[in-house]
C-alpha cells in the first residue's frame, strides 16, 4: 500500500511543483515581450493561432518591417485573408502578396510541420515565431523536432491569467493553463525518449 500510495504521490507532487513554477513564470511575464533582434535580421514571421491577439501582433510585426513574409498557421479551413483583413493596418498590396494561411495544421505539432515546410519553401533561415506566453515552451519544443535547422526567435504574447475577472473564468483560465501544462511536459518527455 505504501508503495502505491508513492508511486501515485510522487509524480504528483513533481506535476503540481512544476505548474507552480509554470504559472509563477507567466505571472512574471506582465507585457508581450520585444524581439530581440533587429528587424532586418528575420526572414519570415509565423504565428501560431489561437486568438487574435496573437494574429494581430504578427500582422503588427509584418507592419513593421519584421521579415517580409508572414504565415498564419492553422487558420480555420473556412477563413479566408479577406476575413482577417480588418486585423491589417498596413497596405492591401503588401496584406495581399505578403500573407500566407495555413490551412491545414490542427494541433501544435502540425503548426510546427506547416513552419517547417513554409520556411523551406521561402528558403527562410530565421523566423520570429508568435504565440501566447504559456503556449510558447511547448511551441518552440516541436518547433526545433520539425524544423532543427532554423533560428526561431520566440516572440510571446502575454496572457490573462492575472487577470481579475470572474471566479468561473479563472477556473477555465487555470484549467486551460493546467492542460497545456501537462501536454508540455508530455512533448518534452516524447522529446527525450526519442
Amino acid at each position: 500500500m505504501r508503495i502505491l500510495a508513492m508511486v501515485i504521490l510522487l509524480p504528483a507532487g513533481l506535476w503540481a511543483a512544476g505548474f507552480l513554477a509554470f504559472s509563477a513564470s507567466l505571472m512574471n511575464d506582465a507585457n508581450t515581450t520585444e524581439p530581440q533582434i533587429s528587424p532586418d535580421q528575420i526572414d519570415g514571421i509565423v504565428v501560431f493561432t489561437g486568438g487574435n491577439r496573437r494574429v494581430a501582433s504578427a500582422l503588427s510585426l509584418l507592419n513593421d518591417g519584421y521579415g517580409s513574409r508572414l504565415l498564419i498557421s492553422g487558420v480555420h479551413p473556412d477563413t479566408s485573408k479577406s476575413d482577417l483583413a480588418y486585423l491589417w493596418n498596413g497596405s492591401a498590396k503588401q496584406f495581399k502578396c505578403c500573407v500566407d494561411l495555413g490551412l491545414e495544421a490542427r494541433t501544435t505539432e502540425g503548426n510546427a510541420i506547416e513552419l517547417s515546410d513554409w520556411s523551406a519553401q521561402n528558403k527562410f533561415e530565421n523566423i520570429l515565431l508568435v504565440t501566447s506566453n504559456y503556449h510558447m515552451p511547448r511551441a518552440l519544443l516541436e518547433t526545433k523536432r520539425y524544423a532543427p535547422g532554423l533560428k526561431i526567435i520566440p516572440y510571446s504574447i502575454a496572457s490573462d491569467f492575472g487577470d481579475t475577472s470572474s471566479t468561473f473564468q479563472q477556473l477555465k483560465r487555470w484549467h486551460r493553463l493546467a492542460a497545456e501544462y501537462t501536454k508540455y511536459v508530455l512533448v518534452r518527455a516524447k522529446s527525450v525518449i526519442m
